[in-house]
């Protein structure tokens, strides 16, 4: 199962492939951070993203009740596509993106 971490600006982790500035204007204006250890559950920060102030901390909470949590895998996967497209080469269909992509989560 993949693991996941979103925060509200813009960056998505998935399995410690990391992408910034990711279009994640799906996510509730209340949310600072999502982490989910496996795409089932997830751990959701709240507050105000002015401040940086938490209000509340969601633990346990079921991906598949968040109305928006199909964004998060389709907005990861159409960065990694064009990464991947711009890297791609008939010499080297499968290349290594580790050195492209911050790991450093």
């Amino acid at each position: 199962m993949p693991k996941y971490t979103v925060t509200h600006d813009g960056q998505i982790y998935k399995n410690n492939y990391a992408f910034d500035d990711c279009d994640v204007s799906w996510l509730p204006s209340d949310i600072l951070v999502v982490q989910s250890p496996d795409g089932v559950t997830c751990t959701i920060e709240k507050g105000n993203r002015d401040t940086g102030e938490k209000t509340s901390h969601e633990k346990n909470v079921a991906t598949s009740s968040l109305s928006w949590w199909s964004n998060v895998d389709s907005t990861w996967t159409a960065k990694y596509d064009v990464l991947y497209d711009a890297h791609v080469s008939a010499d080297d269909p499968n290349p290594d993106l580790s050195a492209i992509v911050d790991l450093s989560w």
